[in-house]
């Protein structure tokens, strides 16, 4: 699961990636990203670094947990377009 936080504590730069395994350990997290745009560009740059087996169109599911609720978003890995769920 790909999860977008917000940081209290970092007003600067205070959006994360994290990146979460099927068995919910962490893989790894993003440096602190100024933009949720910013965010969105990291993880494009991420999934290029691992190609998925289709030709299909590729849609990753991102979970944005900046505001109250999470929201659940597809983010198009051929375009870059982000749709809500």
């Amino acid at each position: 699961m790909i999860t977008i936080k917000k940081s209290t504590q970092n007003l600067i730069n205070p959006f994360r990636v994290r990146y979460t395994g099927s068995n919910g350990e962490n893989l790894c997290t993003s440096e602190p990203l100024k933009t949720k745009q910013a965010a969105f560009k990291n993880i494009l740059a991420v999934a290029k670094q691992f190609p998925l087996n289709t030709e299909d169109t590729q849609l990753l599911l991102v979970v944005d947990e900046t505001g109250k609720t999470p929201i659940k978003k597809f983010l198009n890995l051929n375009t870059g377009a982000i749709s809500n769920l």
